[in-house]
């Protein structure tokens, strides 16, 4: 059985969130240890997936004026409203989870997304691949995560429950999620571009679905227990290590950068700099 790191940190800034999670992505080949991190949020913030062009999706200038953080996410995939949720991140390699170099990203996806599915099951709801359902269809139209559907989004009763997006470099794995406690829609509404109708549910989170609070601990320890079991290794409590520190610091430059997170501009050898940060 293989040992993974678990490391469970606190409510953070969301630069400070999306730094650390990429110094452990770039430090990996370091020690070479898989990891699962949970953290929160310490105010509302809205993170945006790599691609996006912030001005087509957000009123930035509005979020900024009413003291909401805006970051751009190392990975893919849709806007998210960061409130009332558990968030995770795993980093990993292709080894790690018993799949050869040449292995397809659907695959890779689809085995890592499986202990979304223990977890919801021990919470004693009935969760599914988009991809099972009849006569499915991707929809990545949206600007907005939880209104995009993809194959291996976890559904509930028909409809979207958090989500995740993935970087994948020379067969190391970031993999980022969301398990939303409560939506807050009509504050998201006030930033987004795009008409979100309330009557569009096509999404549910855990205080609807259970009709209850869960607390924080309460779900760490099923997300880790879930993914213990699905992928046969033992989480073992764990902290960022120096360098992971001293290169998520350098990151913060990035990260707090409204051109990076504005326009996806970064100074010129940015990365190369950051190797050699000790």
């Amino acid at each position: 059985m293989k040992t993974w790191r678990f490391i469970q940190s606190d409510f953070s800034p969301a630069f400070q969130n999306m730094a650390y999670d990429e110094a452990l992505f770039l430090n990996y080949p370091v020690n070479r240890q898989p990891l699962l991190r949970i953290y929160g949020f310490s105010s509302l913030s809205f993170s945006l997936g790599y691609f996006q062009k912030t001005s087509e999706v957000l009123d930035w200038q509005k979020c900024l004026k009413e003291g909401l953080t805006l970051v751009r996410r190392p990975t893919g995939g849709g806007l998210i409203f960061h409130s009332q949720e558990l968030t995770y991140s795993i980093v990993c390699s292709k080894q790690d989870l018993g799949f050869r170099k040449e292995a397809v990203k659907r695959e890779i996806i689809e085995f890592l997304c499986s202990f979304l599915l223990k977890f919801y099951r021990k919470l004693g709801l009935k969760p599914y691949f988009c991809f099972e359902t009849k006569n499915h269809l991707e929809n990545k139209n949206s600007s907005f995560c939880l209104l995009r559907k993809s194959v291996y989004d976890v559904l509930i009763e028909g409809r979207k429950i958090g989500g995740y997006a993935q970087k994948i470099s020379k067969g190391i794995i970031l993999q980022q999620g969301i398990i939303p406690f409560r939506v807050e829609i009509e504050k998201i509404k006030k930033f987004v571009k795009e008409p979100l109708e309330k009557e569009d549910k096509t999404y549910t989170f855990l205080e609807e679905l259970l009709g209850r609070n869960l607390s924080f601990k309460e779900l760490s320890y099923l997300v880790k227990e879930s993914l213990e079991e699905v992928l046969n290794c033992q989480l073992k409590k764990d902290y960022f290590n120096s360098q992971e520190c001293s290169l998520a610091n350098y990151l913060l430059r990035k990260y707090e950068s409204l051109e990076w997170n504005i326009y996806r501009n970064l100074p010129e050898n940015f990365y190369e700099e950051a190797f050699l940060v000790k």
